[in-house]
């Protein structure tokens, strides 16, 4: 592992425990999680969660 992929994996313990679970289980792409997702505050993680659900977000790609 390069220092590149150590930050970014590192990127995915500032997700809320929900979408840390999504990406766990291989629901969410470690990619999507800290390219988009660790972009976002914690608020707006729990909002996204709230008002889309974990099915939907689990849909998502870079794209």
């Amino acid at each position: 592992m390069n220092d590149d992929q150590l930050r970014n994996y590192k990127k995915l313990l500032t997700l809320i425990p929900e979408l840390q679970d999504l990406t766990e289980n291989g629901n969410l792409s470690p990619t999507v999680g800290y390219k988009i997702f660790a972009k976002l505050s914690k608020e707006e993680q729990k909002k996204l969660i709230s008002d889309f659900g974990a099915e939907y977000i689990s849909s998502l790609t870079q794209k």
